[in-house]
């Protein structure tokens, strides 16, 4: 186990922001030599699991045997999780993308085919990407459109900013009419009430979703007359130990979006299991970043590709957090991002030993 990271350009939402990532590198090794990596980066504030409680949690694990079968792969990876506490999922989500990593090289085959088999789904050739934009910048976000961005993902919700934020959005909406989709998150900061006002002015803005409107989701979707608005869950889920626990949420004609952060949701495992529940509900998938490093942000590419050619753009353009991390070819800064025949997570053995060079 080694752990890495450092400053960084700062990065944040409504509620706060953060000028430094650390998270930790978790590698499993077989009789033969052969190594699988993943990642526990718990996000400080955001994350309902603390670094050094992971950090104590995967020593423990490291110290039972793992009985890994490539028979049935991920279901041999999450078993060998389950001994970890189910409050820390970013310890979780390392343990079984590293197990997964290791009998997807043993195996030859990239993650994203065994995600795919047990999805049941096609794996894309190719997943476009939501890059991250600023509207305090909004110069930024227009040259990220001009590279061919057509997804921009953009944080609204700041205290006493709504006013600014709307101005800003009809700007761009004016600039680029219906060539850009304006993926929105608030982070759930509103009250039920706020949101469904704040909705109404968005209406105008035909944004393509907006992610976490409030954290009570059960007052917003009682609302009456609710404004004709693609509403996305996300932090919201992590509240939820099962799927079915908020099917009448998922079934809400104005739900149309899950976004899977499998680092907090609980890991790979889980984050499957809310891909099938939306699904199910005929909403569109949003397999989504919560800053972490390569490792990490290798395995939920090969997530973002398992949901098959259908799949909605995801929320992994590069981002800052990887700036923490020696630098390791993940393809284009803004996607798309492409299927790979590289097995496992697709990193490189000289791009694993480099990582784990730099962690201590």
């Amino acid at each position: 186990m080694r752990e890495g990271g450092g400053p960084i350009r700062a990065i944040g939402n409504a509620r706060r922001a953060w000028s430094e990532r650390r998270g930790l590198l978790v590698v499993v090794e077989d009789a033969d030599g052969l190594r699988g990596v993943g990642e526990a980066s718990p996000l400080p504030g955001y994350s309902p699991d603390s670094l050094d409680a992971v950090r104590a949690a995967l020593a423990a694990w490291s110290r039972r045997p793992l009985g890994l079968e490539a028979s049935d792969a991920l279901r041999s990876a999450v078993l060998a999780s389950e001994s970890i506490p189910p409050g820390l999922p970013s310890a979780r989500f390392a343990a079984e993308t590293a197990c997964l990593d290791l009998l997807a090289r043993r195996s030859g085959r990239p993650m994203h085919a065994l995600l795919a088999a047990r999805l049941g789904t096609r794996v894309a050739d190719a997943v476009p990407v939501a890059a991250l934009g600023t509207l305090d910048d909004l110069e930024a976000a227009e040259a990220l459109i001009a590279r061919g961005v057509t997804t921009l993902k953009l944080k609204i919700g700041r205290s006493g900013r709504f006013s600014d934020e709307l101005e800003a959005l009809r700007r761009l909406r004016s600039e680029f009419g219906g060539g850009i989709d304006l993926r929105l998150d608030a982070n759930g900061v509103w009250t039920a009430g706020e949101a469904r006002s704040r909705l109404a002015d968005l209406a105008s803005i035909r944004p393509a979703l907006v992610e976490e409107p409030t954290n009570d989701w059960a007052g917003l979707l009682a609302s009456p007359d609710l404004p004709d608005v693609p509403l996305a869950l996300d932090e919201s889920l992590q509240r939820c130990a099962d799927p079915a626990d908020v099917r009448p949420w998922l079934d809400h004609p104005c739900v149309s979006a899950v976004v899977v952060k499998p680092t907090t949701l609980g890991g790979l495992g889980a984050g499957l299991r809310w891909i099938e529940a939306a699904r199910a509900a005929g909403l569109e998938i949003v397999v989504s970043h919560c800053f972490e490093g390569p490792v990490a942000f290798a395995a939920l590419r090969a997530l973002a590709l398992a949901c098959g050619p259908t799949a909605s753009a995801a929320g992994l353009g590069r981002h800052a957090g990887l700036d923490a991390w020696p630098a390791v070819d993940l393809g284009g800064a803004i996607g798309p991002i492409h299927a790979a025949d590289l097995p496992g997570t697709g990193l490189t053995d000289d791009a694993v030993e480099r990582l784990l060079a730099a962690g201590r």
